[in-house]
């Protein structure tokens, strides 16, 4: 209001006058204080609203989303199951048949003297060397080795001779095959069985009542001067898992002897369930 009074008393128009302040700096009119106002103001709502929208919505959605997906899921998937499940289960069932199919024996060459034998009677050395003199006597070579198994003596009363040992049969066995070699040595006539031999696997609690009954038995009237062999399968299936006893017996007579003369004995599981 100053100004355009002044402007009255000099001829002049309120837009040629300009005004100090009392700081000493410039002023500047009201219409181009508007117009550079203004003009700021537009410039400023520009560059944040658009800038800003556009940088971090699109960026953001595009870079993280997909790439997640795509990457963890199907290869995780395809890794682990296919290869977990193949290996185990094929593994497990080769294991299992390796260990039902064996030898239940220990020491069934006799290499190792009584070890791993129980005798009847107790004290009488059943187990010999190749050169014991009754062994060399009746011209005995071990079938494998250097001792044999010898069942049988001059006696003045009925007696047994055996020896055993426990067999353990696995879980999931079918069937047994028992093995061995024998040779036989006697001084009885030839006109009826005086003396025999024969083997028996059976459990502990019911020694009377033995697994099978059709096993071979030798008796004075099979002497045998070399090695025979024999071998039996035997079904064990109704008593998988349990402990049974193998023994080799001699039942014998009085005076008159005969020798049973064994080697290389085996009782191994030939069988196994699938």
């Amino acid at each position: 209001m100053v100004g355009c009074c002044l402007a009255g008393v000099l001829d002049a128009s309120c837009g040629d006058i300009s005004v100090f302040h009392d700081d000493g700096e410039a002023g500047i009119s009201g219409a181009d204080g508007g117009r550079g106002g203004g003009a700021g103001n537009a410039a400023g709502t520009a560059g944040t609203g658009t800038a800003g929208a556009a940088g971090t919505g699109a960026s953001g959605a595009a870079g993280t989303g997909p790439a997640g997906a795509a990457g963890t899921g199907p290869a995780g998937a395809a890794g682990t199951g296919p290869a977990g499940a193949g290996g185990g289960g094929r593994g497990g069932a080769a294991g299992g048949a390796a260990a039902c199919r064996r030898e239940l024996l220990t020491n069934g060459d006799f290499e190792l003297g009584m070890s791993a034998w129980n005798e009847a009677p107790q004290g009488t050395p059943l187990v010999r060397r190749f050169d014991d003199p009754e062994v060399a006597s009746h011209q005995v070579t071990p079938q494998s080795g250097l001792n044999v198994l010898r069942l049988g003596a001059p006696s003045n009363n009925y007696v047994v001779h055996y020896v055993e040992q426990h067999a353990d049969i696995p879980i999931g066995a079918l069937e047994v095959t028992i093995s061995g070699h024998l040779q036989i040595r006697t001084d009885e006539p030839s006109d009826d069985v005086y003396d025999e031999a024969y083997v028996q696997l059976f459990d502990e609690s019911t020694p009377s009542s033995p697994l099978f009954r059709s096993a071979p038995r030798w008796s004075n009237l099979t002497p045998a001067s070399n090695w025979t062999s024999f071998s039996f399968p035997v079904n064990v299936a109704s008593v998988a898992g349990k402990q049974l006893v193998f023994r080799i017996v001699a039942d014998l007579d009085t005076s008159v002897p005969t020798y049973f003369y064994f080697d290389t004995v085996s009782v191994a599981v030939t069988r196994c369930s699938p």
